[in-house]
């Protein structure tokens, strides 16, 4: 791909990195807790998650961003390196939770029928009994998995806090905390407040300044309009909101 094109597309990698993993935790996490509350796990939403490699699901995009944006812009940050490798991680250990789902999905209950069937051999049951500890062994295997998983994805929110400060200056990656504000506080929880601090400092307003400039650009006025009245909400002093009402104002005078 040529340089300028990726340089070019770099703030809408950082975003879609952070979007696609907002979603993609929320996936995970609920289907973590039907694991803990049911001891199945749904094959199928990792699937969808996971996809293919001619047809690639959240998760695979997702890594293969972040394998692009790291990997190709040298000047990244350490964290930016340790979120690569945490989302790589989260990629390989989810195909493998993948697989072991469907082998409690569809061989356990398969497994549980033979054992019930009272026309097969006793030596056939017997092996059949055999076969059926080491399936019901998968299911400490998903265990280990989701573990795993759970830990890279909470690491993976101390990894933000020191990775997206260097990108505070992203209006698009603004935008979407600001639209998508109750799926990022969801997520991050009581790491929320600490992102934002870390991102804006002492100017917190800068990320509806940001979000304002972003909607604005994309025609969407009113909304940028009600992101700068927050902004001057919090700090009406601050030259970049007249400036944002300015450029508003100019941009209605040419419709």
């Amino acid at each position: 791909m040529p340089n300028k094109w990726l340089e070019s597309k770099k703030d809408e990698f950082v975003t879609d990195v952070l979007k696609n993993f907002c979603l993609i935790y929320q996936q995970l996490i609920t289907e973590f807790d039907h694991f803990i509350n049911t001891g199945s796990i749904n094959f199928e939403v990792l699937s969808d998650l996971l996809g293919q490699e001619m047809n690639q699901g959240r998760l695979w995009r997702l890594k293969d961003t972040a394998h692009l944006l790291f990997r190709f812009f040298s000047h990244s940050s350490l964290a930016g390196h340790f979120l690569d490798w945490s989302i790589g991680s989260i990629f390989h250990e989810c195909m493998k939770l993948k697989e072991d789902a469907y082998q409690l999905q569809n061989y356990v209950p398969w497994f549980r029928a033979v054992q019930e069937d009272v026309n097969f051999q006793y030596g056939e049951r017997l092996i059949g009994q055999n076969l059926f500890h080491l399936v019901l062994q998968t299911k400490e295997d998903v265990r280990r998995e989701i573990d795993r998983i759970s830990f890279l994805l909470n690491q993976c929110l101390e990894i933000f806090i020191y990775y997206l400060p260097e990108h505070s200056e992203n209006t698009l990656l603004a935008r979407f905390i600001y639209d998508q504000n109750q799926i990022v506080q969801d997520v991050f929880k009581d790491h929320y407040i600490d992102l934002l601090q870390a991102m804006y400092q002492d100017k917190p307003e800068k990320l509806y300044i940001h979000a304002c400039k972003s909607l604005r650009q994309g025609g969407w006025l009113k909304k940028a309009q009600s992101a700068l009245n927050k902004a001057n909400d919090i700090n009406p002093e601050n030259p970049m909101i007249y400036q944002e009402k300015k450029d508003i104002d100019i941009t209605l005078k040419k419709r």
